[in-house]
């Protein structure tokens, strides 16, 4: 998988706004500076995604499909993955930035 680490703050606020659709092999990681509650903002991301909140210890907490011009839930992450819409992910399976 090919995937962007977006960590300075105009990356995690701008995310993927006015971003063409992911290929189906690729991801975004928003990796803030520590763990923290997110709330992921989809106005201006015109394609769903699958949205996976990651913990310390690399355990997915929490997974949402969202679609555009929608919110998230609030949830405390060390990062978050933004996916191609997918049902592949569950909470509690690990997931490791490589």
């Amino acid at each position: 998988m090919k995937y962007k680490i977006y960590s300075n703050i105009f990356q995690l606020c701008w995310g993927l706004r006015f971003h063409r659709k992911l290929k189906e092999d690729e991801a975004v990681i928003l990796k803030p500076s520590k763990e923290m509650p997110i709330r992921l903002s989809m106005f201006f991301v015109f394609s769903p995604i699958t949205a996976l909140w990651v913990d310390k210890n690399n355990i997915i907490t929490h997974v949402e499909n969202l679609r555009p011009f929608t919110y998230s839930k609030k949830k405390k992450a060390l990062y978050m993955v933004e996916l191609p819409l997918t049902n592949k992910y569950k909470v509690g399976m690990r997931f490791k930035i490589e």
